[in-house]
């Protein structure tokens, strides 16, 4: 597979209409290429528009919802703002949200923290949480796909993300003349099962291929105007004992600025990650089973946005 394929996911919505083609496209492009591009997803990519407004308030505005780590009198450790860090080579910012209505801060638990909502933004707030939802749901229909196509029972997978605390990040890539690196995203895998990313059409994200004709191996994720592109992330690898491979991927420069929206798509955190029961699938595992929330922590560690989450300086 020398190319990202593009997929049409309308049939994914439809009860009763056969998805076995679309099944098969999804299923081989995750296993061979770790990527796929979907279109006609039921999702309002008009609520792109309302999500990218919060990035057009003033730097101190913006900060008033940061992360403890940028701004220490705010006690929100896993959700909220980030702001781009050019000395750490992370020239974006962006803005987590959770689940809308499954948060327990009461617990003490950072990882079920509720979610900051800008004052005055009510519109923002509204179409985060409407976005979610619908990309949410495209991710179960993507689930009921991937198990038909492994052969699995679909209630089996999608009762392991009952619950789940899925992140959505909507990111913007400011222009900086100053900033003349190569990437404004390095290299790295993502750590969930399954990140679903609008990404606007100047594009500029690649994965690595071994099909790649470039010397540094990576091919162009395409930048189809209202789309997503999909990609395995380490836990789906683990799952699938290697049958999932998360796929290496990065965004160059394009010295324009630049928007996406990723949402992270993860199991409950009582998951445990042992090996899905396919016939596609060498049942001998290369891990331990292992709950997800335990996975997830170790994985996150070296991504910058989580800077001071585990007491890092």
């Amino acid at each position: 597979m020398n190319s990202i394929p593009i997929i049409d996911v309308s049939s994914l919505y439809n009860t009763g209409k056969a998805t076995d083609s679309v099944d098969t496209e999804i299923g081989e492009a995750l296993h061979k290429a770790g990527f796929a591009v979907l279109t006609n997803a039921k999702v309002d990519f008009g609520l792109i528009g309302e999500i990218q407004k919060f990035f057009q308030l003033g730097e101190s505005e913006k900060m008033e919802y940061a992360k403890n780590y940028y701004k220490s009198e705010n006690t929100n450790l896993y959700r909220g703002y980030f702001p781009a860090d050019y000395t750490a080579n992370a020239p974006k910012e962006g803005y987590d949200i959770g689940p809308p209505d499954k948060m327990q801060p009461e617990s003490g638990d950072p990882f079920l923290e509720e979610n900051i909502w800008p004052e005055h933004l009510d519109d923002w707030q509204n179409a985060m949480c409407k976005y979610y939802a619908e990309v949410e749901t495209l991710g179960f229909h993507l689930l009921d796909s991937i198990a038909r196509y492994l052969g699995i029972d679909k209630q089996w997978l999608s009762s392991r993300f009952e619950g789940h605390r899925s992140t959505l990040r909507p990111i913007r890539y400011p222009y900086n003349e100053s900033y003349t690196h190569k990437e404004i995203c390095a290299p790295h895998v993502d750590s969930g099962f399954l990140t679903i990313l609008y990404q606007d059409t100047i594009g500029g994200l690649q994965a690595k291929s071994p099909f790649s004709e470039n010397d540094d191996g990576y091919i162009d994720v395409p930048a189809v105007k209202n789309s997503f592109a999909i990609n395995i992330g380490k836990t789906a690898e683990r799952w699938s004992n290697g049958y999932f491979k998360a796929t290496e991927h990065r965004v160059l420069n394009s010295f324009k600025e630049r928007y996406s929206v990723p949402f992270f798509f993860e199991p409950a955190f009582d998951t445990v990650i042992d090996v899905l029961p396919s016939s596609k699938i060498n049942k001998a595992p290369s891990h331990s089973p292992e709950n997800y929330k335990n996975i997830m922590i170790e994985n996150i560690k070296n991504f910058s946005e989580y800077s001071g989450l585990f007491g890092q300086n």
